[in-house]
């Protein structure tokens, strides 16, 4: 058989357009579903809420009840895309306050005054310096959340107190850090807007000082 016999065979390929699309993902074949499941558990939270406050029981459960909520504005925003591609733009400001934490845990761990004072210990009694470096780290963090958003116990205990004996002056005294917090970063956030829609028009700005 000489080479000019040989044929090679030739890859088909198919011209349907059809053919070369991706297949739809879960979430799109799935969206009427996945958007009457989470209409349902929303309407159940709701319920449960209004429960509480008409009933005056069951309190504690407002805070996480309110927190799965929140959770829940998000699943829908990955429904109603039928991706989870919005959450790659949520990669970097992640990253970056979880090296800010780190960072800030170390830093705080090595200036701590009992851990420097057990620290020649280390070799010793690890748990110890340990113990004291997370006590340090904790109350630290702790200290920077309830400062910024309030504290949960607190809120809780004005929320009792507004439903049972309709007293609101606890409630606003426990949710006065949140509120100051709102106000101090609006302006800031606005400020960065400004200056960031005059990046995008192709402006130069270096007035934020001038705005804010």
């Amino acid at each position: 058989m000489s080479k000019k016999d040989v044929t090679l065979p030739i890859e088909q390929t198919s011209s349907e357009p059809s053919a070369q699309m991706a297949q739809p993902s879960f979430l799109q074949t799935r969206q009427r579903l996945l958007l009457g499941i989470w209409g349902g558990l929303v309407i159940l939270i709701i319920l449960a809420l209004a429960g509480i406050f008409v009933t005056k029981s069951g309190i504690d459960f407002i805070l996480p009840l309110l927190g799965v909520l929140l959770v829940m504005m998000f699943a829908l925003v990955t429904i109603v895309n039928a991706s989870f591609a919005w959450l790659r733009g949520t990669v970097l400001p992640v990253l970056a306050v979880v090296t800010a934490l780190i960072i800030g845990s170390i830093i705080i761990a090595l200036t701590d005054p009992l851990v420097l004072a057990s620290a020649g210990n280390f070799l010793e009694d690890p748990t110890t310096v340990l113990h004291h470096a997370w006590d340090a780290v904790s109350l630290a963090y702790q200290a920077l959340f309830e400062g910024a958003l309030g504290s949960p116990a607190k809120i809780t205990a004005g929320l009792e107190s507004w439903l049972v004996d309709g007293n609101a002056k606890p409630l606003l005294s426990a949710i006065r850090p949140l509120s100051e917090s709102i106000t101090k970063s609006i302006p800031y956030i606005l400020a960065g807007l400004s200056v960031a829609l005059g990046f995008r028009a192709g402006l130069f700005n270096i007035g934020a000082e001038g705005q804010f």
